[in-house]
């Protein structure tokens, strides 16, 4: 089947109708998790209105076309066993699809922080786009970009941790502050035990702060270059052992670098 053409948009844009099996699934998509409930609910509305908004595609090679915007209508329409979907084709590069993507995926509520921090940074790559440059074009704050980014610095076992324990941006944001994966674990772990706020799960960090640090014990190795001031208390105690009346005998051998002592002590005296 061949794509129909439509009326042209004003901005140059085409409307045309696809075949649903040519468009791929958009590689830059921020969204890494879809909602069942939501997919169910658009695709009944779309059953009963029609799709009132067509999907967003650019060329590809080979007659295909990639998803820029709209993958829960095509998700609904798929539910559907839609064959064919309308879409608005565009000529963009990687870059600006992904910007897109970005740009309607905000306009939603339920974009993860943690998809919405990765999906910055790779807006900011694949357009050379400087903090300031992303903010302007998504219409957000240098301050906000810059928060979302530094939950990247966050291992990838923790951030799924903070997936999987359903914590908030600021829970998340106040791990940060620790100094490595296994307390920030163990952390997040602690906050959704005990169902902290995100002002009781600030509290806990810094209370995990300022726990003094057991440090392992470490044995110290002391090296003796003159070993007489030692023999010298052993013949002192030898020496006392005598006065008190017990037999005692003291030896002293250096067979190479070793230096050996021996102290025989009878447990009876001679008899005379």
């Amino acid at each position: 089947m061949q794509p129909n053409a439509r009326t042209p948009r004003k901005n140059g844009r085409t409307i045309l109708r696809l075949p649903i099996h040519l468009i791929e699934r958009n590689p830059y998509q921020p969204r890494t998790a879809f909602n069942d409930e939501a997919d169910e609910a658009l695709a009944i509305s779309i059953a009963n209105l029609g799709l009132l908004q067509p999907v967003t595609v650019r060329p590809a090679a080979d007659g295909r076309y990639v998803l820029i915007a709209g993958e829960r209508r095509l998700r609904a329409c798929l539910r559907l066993g839609m064959t064919t979907i309308e879409a608005t084709l565009t000529e963009t590069g990687e870059g600006e699809s992904a910007l897109l993507a970005l740009v309607e995926n905000l306009q939603r509520e339920d974009l993860h922080f943690l998809d919405e921090a990765a999906a910055y940074a790779r807006v900011m790559r694949l357009c050379g786009l400087s903090q300031e440059g992303l903010a302007a074009r998504i219409g957000k704050t240098q301050g906000a970009v810059a928060n979302k980014l530094r939950l990247l610095r966050l291992e990838e076992s923790v951030r799924a941790d903070v997936r999987r324990l359903h914590l908030s941006e600021r829970q998340a944001r106040a791990l940060l502050k620790l100094p490595n994966a296994s307390q920030r674990r163990e952390a997040a772990a602690t906050m959704a035990q005990r169902e902290l706020t995100a002002l009781k799960s600030e509290e806990l960090v810094t209370q995990m702060l300022s726990a003094p640090q057991t440090q392992p014990h470490r044995r110290m190795l002391v090296m003796v270059r003159d070993y007489r001031p030692y023999v010298n208390a052993i013949r002192d105690i030898a020496r006392r052992m005598q006065q008190d009346g017990l037999s005692v005998e003291m030896e002293t051998e250096q067979p190479g670098a070793e230096l050996v002592v021996k102290l025989r002590v009878r447990r009876h005296p001679p008899s005379s």
